[in-house]
């Protein structure tokens, strides 16, 4: 009894394991190349904290992997309303790298971003 459990937990790790590498795999052979710029681009129809988490755990991805200058996260209005646009705006602003636009606005953002290499872009 007590060596199966064993053997569950250990079929259990290896199989996170493996999904863990395969994973990590998987995205260095996505990744763009070093100095390449990229954007990570996120539409959102109403605010609410669960778009935060979302945001900030895309920054994060792109922290943990030390590309933070080389990529950023735009968040595109598609439908909120003034108050949640304002409160989402004021996230966008207090965080480096995640930016708000409209859907008008995005073409214009994203070659901002991969103009301007050196300072960033500026908060809307």
């Amino acid at each position: 009894m007590t060596n199966d459990i064993f053997n569950g937990f250990m079929l259990a790790f290896f199989v996170l394991a493996s999904f863990t590498v395969i994973y990590e795999l998987v995205l260095q052979v996505l990744r763009p190349e070093k100095d390449e710029r990229y954007v990570i681009v996120v539409y959102i129809s109403t605010y609410t904290p669960d778009v935060c988490d979302r945001l900030y755990s895309h920054l994060m991805r792109i922290d943990l992997r030390g590309e933070s200058e080389n990529a950023c996260v735009i968040a595109v209005d598609t439908g909120m309303s003034e108050t949640e646009r304002r409160l989402c705006r004021e996230f966008c602003t207090s965080t480096k790298n995640i930016y708000l636009c409209d859907p008008q606005g995005l073409s214009v953002l994203i070659a901002e971003f991969q103009k301007d290499s050196k300072n960033g872009l500026s908060a809307e």
